[in-house]
């Protein structure tokens, strides 16, 4: 059980991380199941080494039991699966918290799918001005605005038929904008490469 992928996985949290997942797995909007905030406990109390002799198969078995019988093999399989699925969702979560843009494309889908055009767009606004103000134009901020004008195309379609050739023709310009960018840097990359490279095998004299 020790080497199991749950396992290794919990491993790579650090203890702020881990007490983070403990909270995530206890929230009833998250999860409803009661035996995977009882599994994490008992994996819990094996922390930092995770030692063999407190997470071993027949122990877990045991103590998932109720009314002092052990639960079958396949039941705690069922159970490190689905809080291996909790973890997964967790590690997605902590890296969505970290992309501001990408929350903000979600929220404003989510507002889309509710019609509330009003509040999409100020969001909108709100997240393109922020973009406007980002004084590194990366790779990534292209792409975010870019994205933004995709999103942007939705609310135009249904209100304004009229601006929609005028916004695809921006959205295009973005996309391409975006493209060669990306494909400039990855030529610089390349080129510096060979140059280290033949630095590297330049025969001495």
């Amino acid at each position: 059980m020790k080497n199991s992928r749950l396992i290794s996985l919990i491993r790579a949290l650090t203890p702020s991380e881990l007490k983070q997942f403990e909270l995530f797995v206890s929230s009833e909007f998250v999860n409803q199941n009661t035996k995977a905030i009882r599994l994490l406990g008992l994996i819990r109390t094996a922390a930092p080494d995770f030692s063999e002799l407190l997470i071993n198969k027949d122990r877990l078995l045991w103590e998932m039991g109720e009314e002092g019988s052990p639960i079958k093999e396949q039941q705690l399989h069922d159970q490190f699966s689905n809080l291996l699925k909790l973890l997964e969702e967790f590690f997605a979560y902590q890296a969505f918290k970290k992309k501001d843009y990408l929350f903000g494309e979600m929220l404003l889908e989510g507002l889309e799918q509710h019609k509330l055009n009003d509040h999409y767009q100020r969001v909108w606004n709100r997240f393109n001005r922020k973009l406007s103000l980002e004084p590194l134009q990366s790779g990534h901020h292209l792409y975010y605005n870019y994205r933004m004008e995709q999103v942007q195309e939705k609310l135009i379609k249904q209100n304004d038929r009229a601006a929609l050739a005028e916004h695809i023709g921006k959205l295009s310009e973005n996309l391409d904008v975006y493209f060669n960018t990306e494909e400039l840097k990855s030529t610089c990359a390349m080129s510096t490469g060979q140059s280290v490279t033949t630095a590297q095998v330049k025969p001495q004299l």
